[in-house]
């Protein structure tokens, strides 16, 4: 194929052998530093463009501030990072979901060469650093692949590496850094297997390897996963290039021979790079496999859930062309820019090749499995091809699209830089036109969903690459080579509008402490539950706009927004700040299963999230003998939650359920000269019958009682729906708002120190609020939960549950039953935790009966070492360590090894006989020990591959 107009501008190394020409030794000084300036030239041209893409993060003042980020990355690499620095190897993660595997979690990636930049800078800005060198090295490693393996010159390699590393699928995903880590990856192990398959050689299958390992090791399995699609269809396209062009060779072998080599030398590439590869990563896949297996993860997803973010087709144009400023939602951008995309349909149109062929499979790849759900034969690649169960988010296929499409743009531009000769056929240039005029016309009826300034904007740069292609044509110049990768990367900028990093936020989100979240740390005992919404403003939001004057408006709205999550403690945020959550997020392989089951007893199982968040399924604070299972000692609550109603300030934080024949009794924190008292959404279940059910008691001051009756029908409403009341808002029957208002006039008295509510009714009587109105015209918002202390920190309010919280008392009995009957125990009396503990075991399984109450103290550790020491009684019983059951863990009575029961479906529990003065649990997983040994062996295989390639072996 000739080439009698290429532009003038950077050469590589021959195509044919990848080698240079050999200079003669009086050339060799004036060649050697040519060489290195086109070598270096291109590389310092994708730092410039990553520099200005990414300028908004450049700086220390200016952080990211994504979702995700906060609330993930950024507290996984600080607890990693506190653990290391203090001289811990993170193995354990106590402080979310009630404790889980925290080095087994992929996503924190510790053995990732490039984390350990964490541990050199802030972790905000480490983050944005991290970005822009995977950014930058994405793009360069893309360059490469298009130089060597698609065989285009300089500009176009230009061109293709740009429309990749700045495309939709990784601009968008800069707030996962797992996800960028592991794509830099793909094109390093593409081309290293390229190059191991043409030149039969083991240095490049050892390179491969590393590469491979590397990506497995960067905490993203999914894009891993399709990286073993891209190295397939790229063995294929080999293995096919090469019998089609023996077959002009006479002295070939016979056809089946030829095809039978090369899909054996294939084969034995993919081993060489992915056997050593896997075994190198082991130290990381295979604790991850054993926490896989107790996870939500364990026995794969069902059908529902591996389609969960298909790409939707009516969205199928607006994925593959740029948004500006009305993006889709993140994981359904799939653009490289209209530019480029303008130049790949020319490579279809009119370059031709198995380069083209190739490029194209793997942008109808992409595109054909991002459409998930939407794809008829989705289904039976999920039932029949290993791997399309493990993952969620089809859409994310997007990426192998954008791969495709970025190296056919290359190939678009090295046409019209170069005018290949012979002409492509005569069918296929009006085929491929008439194919996208078709699609053109099809997208017309969505086209009313984008704004109008979009579609002129994709227009007016479809007009100008037709004008710079015209341009091309006839005079192809290094410097019309330049002005379209310029115009390229103008729209790719402009393209990223609404992207997180255009509205970064001032570092002083992160490193100032806001009031409630210093309060905590001050009392960092016990664990922090989270029932607030986050849809207030931040009481100082006029002095932060005044000290932050150039926020624009998207940065401030950021700003503010990580400012709640950090004062709500949005899941994970308790990380950062040294605090133990109940709740917990991760869109991986945690949480565990059963960390679901026991949240249950929390919200109910269908409003249960998979990721965790149980914020956002609360609107009360569960009763006591919840928080004393779970260990919760702060209750985080939000006054927007509070009902205002008939002039009467209600807090609904403390709802409280009784059920037949109990009562509830509230001393108040200081007596109340009250004249009326109110209650909010008083209601039983509708079968409650029409007479009386409950009674009030008021106590005085001066000794005196008054008693009211509550009957149904009159004080007490019917309520519509079942559930927790913590859990779930109620539906109330009556004719209008103020039914659900109650208020009954008190008789002048002493003043009120204490309210007794009794229920005889024959179903549950809940009550949402209950306010007391003084005589003076002050409110008393009643909390209804006794033992609960209320501070203000406006809009929010802290609940601190009095209870001792490092203090543990042992159980005397013990029942055995499976986890399932465990839980629903639980619910049924959720106050027999305190008397039984219950064990998962076989049913023949002897259990001892504890005598006399004593109690052990936690005593200052590590999540990995954990001691209880004897501080009150001597008896014994079972002590439970309301930490995650999980393999791995360890339990020693004095010095004495002891077996580890599972306690009430999750946590751990040990019997502690009479007399033990200590008991100690550690963590010492031995899945981590043997994917060591099998690293070590995976070094070994890639020293061994090393060693044979110096020695001149092929494959």
């Amino acid at each position: 194929m000739g080439r009698p107009h290429v532009a003038a501008g950077w050469e590589g190394p021959d195509r044919a052998t990848g080698r240079g020409t050999s200079p003669r030794p009086t050339e060799r000084s004036r060649v050697l530093p040519h060489r290195l300036f086109h070598i270096a030239a291109p590389l310092v041209g994708l730092l410039l463009a990553t520099l200005i893409f990414y300028l908004d993060i450049l700086w220390p003042d200016r952080i990211l501030a994504d979702y995700d980020v906060w609330t993930y990355f950024y507290p996984l690499r600080d607890y990693a990072v506190f653990a290391i620095q203090n001289g811990r190897f993170p193995l354990w993660n106590p402080d979310t979901f009630l404790g889980a595997p925290f080095f087994a979690n992929p996503q924190t990636a510790l053995l990732y060469p490039a984390s350990w930049i964490f541990l050199l800078l802030p972790v905000p800005y480490a983050y944005s650093i991290s970005v822009l060198l995977h950014t930058f090295l994405t793009a360069a490693a893309a360059y490469w692949f298009l130089r060597s393996v698609m065989g285009v010159h300089a500009w176009p390699g230009l061109i293709g590496a740009t429309a990749f590393a700045f495309s939709g699928p990784l601009l968008a995903q800069i707030g996962h850094l797992n996800q960028l880590s592991a794509t830099l990856w793909l094109p390093l192990v593409v081309t290293c297997a390229d190059h191991a398959y043409r030149r039969r050689s083991l240095l490049w299958c050892a390179l491969g390897a590393l590469a491979l390992a590397a990506q497995l090791l960067a905490g993203h399995a999914q894009i891993s996963y399709m990286t073993g699609w891209v190295l397939g269809l790229l063995l294929i396209w080999r293995i096919a290039d090469e019998v089609r062009t023996a077959e002009s060779d006479t002295e070939a072998p016979p056809l089946l021979r030829r095809l039978l080599r090369s899909t054996a030398r294939a084969g034995a590439v993919g081993a060489a790079v992915g056997v050593p590869a896997l075994a190198l990563a082991a130290a990381q896949l295979i604790p991850t496999a054993e926490l896989s297996g107790e996870s939500i993860r364990g026995g794969g997803l069902s059908y529902l859930e591996a389609t969960a973010f298909s790409l939707p087709p009516q969205s199928l144009f607006r994925a593959l062309l740029p948004g500006y400023w009305a993006n889709l939602f993140s994981e359904y951008q799939g653009w490289v820019g209209t530019l480029p995309l303008f130049f790949a349909v020319l490579a279809l149109a009119f370059a031709g090749g198995s380069r083209t062929a190739f490029a194209a499979g793997l942008a109808l790849l992409g595109l054909f499995l991002a459409l998930g759900g939407a794809n008829p034969a989705y289904g039976l690649l999920y039932q029949l091809v290993p791997g399309f169960d493990l993952f969620r988010v089809p859409s994310r296929w997007l990426l192998i699209y954008a791969f495709g499409a970025a190296s056919l743009a290359a190939l678009g531009f090295e046409w019209l830089l170069a005018r290949p000769v012979p002409h492509p056929s005569i069918w296929r240039a009006p085929t491929v036109l008439g194919l996208f005029s078709l699609c053109a016309v099809l997208f017309v009826p969505f086209a009313t969903e984008v704004p109008p300034r979009i579609v002129l904007l994709w227009v007016v740069t479809l007009v100008g690459g037709g004008l710079l292609a015209c341009l091309a044509l006839r005079e192809p110049t290094r410097i019309v080579a330049a002005a379209g990768l310029l115009l390229s990367l103008s729209e790719l900028r402009g393209a990223a509008q609404t992207l997180p990093v255009r509205a970064p936020v001032p570092q002083a989100a992160y490193t100032e402490l806001r009031p409630l979240p210093l309060h905590l740390i001050q009392h960092p005992d016990g664990r922090v539950l989270s029932i607030a919404p986050t849809e207030y403003e931040v009481e100082d939001a006029p002095q932060l706009a005044e000290r932050f004057p150039g926020l624009d408006p998207a940065a401030s709205l950021a700003f503010r927004t990580v400012l709640k999550l950090d004062e709500v403690m949005s899941p994970n945020v308790s990380l950062r700040y040294g605090l133990s959550s109940v709740d917990g997020y991760d869109g991986g392989i945690l949480p565990l299963r059963r960390y679901l089951d026991l949240a249950s007893l929390l919200v109910p199982s269908e409003n249960l999230r998979p990721d965790g968040v149980l914020r956002t399924r609360l609107v009360a604070i569960p009763e006591t003998p919840l928080l004393d299972l779970f260990h919760i000692r702060w209750v985080i609550a939000n006054q927007v939650n509070d009902v205002d109603l008939g002039g009467v300030h209600f807090d609904t934080a403390t709802a409280r359920r009784l059920r037949p024949g109990t009562s509830l009794v509230i001393d108040l924190p200081s007596p109340v000269d009250a004249g009326e008292i109110a209650f909010l959404a008083s209601a039983a279940g509708e079968n409650s019958g029409g007479g009386g059910g409950g009674t009030l008691t008021l106590a005085r001051t001066d000794g005196s009682r008054a008693n009211f009756p509550l009957a149904w029908g009159n004080q007490v409403r019917a309520f519509a729906d079942p559930g927790p009341i913590h859990a779930r808002r109620r539906t109330v029957l009556g004719l209008n708002g103020d039914d659900t208002l109650v208020r009954l006039p008190l008789d002048a008295g002493a003043p009120i120190n204490q309210l007794r509510f009794t229920w005889q009714g024959p179903t549950d009587w809940e009550i949402r609020a209950v306010s007391l109105i003084g005589r003076n015209g002050g409110q008393e918002a009643v909390l209804m939960q006794p033992g609960l202390r209320r501070t203000f920190f406006p809009p929010l309010k802290l609940y601190e549950h009095e209870a001792s919280v490092r203090v543990v008392n042992l159980v005397l009995n013990a029942i055995v039953m499976n986890d399932a009957d465990a839980i629903e125990a639980l619910r049924t009396d959720p106050e027999s935790s305190a008397q039984v503990v219950y064990v998962d075991g076989p049913p023949a399984l002897q259990l001892e009966t504890g005598s006399g109450l004593s109690q052990f103290t936690r005593l200052a550790d590590s999540p990995e070492q954990v001691v209880f020491a004897r501080t009150n009684g001597a008896g014994s019983g079972y002590l439970t360590f309301t930490d995650a059951y999980f393999p791995g863990w360890k339990a020693w009575v004095d010095d004495a090894e002891t077996p580890i029961f599972r306690a009430d479906g999750f946590f751990k529990a040990v019997w502690v006989p009479a007399e033990t003065s200590q008991v100690r649990f550690s963590y010492e997983p031995l899945s981590v020990r043997i994917g060591l040994a099998v690293s070590l062996f995976g070094f070994a295989s890639i020293l061994g591959l090393l060693f044979f390639a110096r020695r001149g072996r092929t494959l």
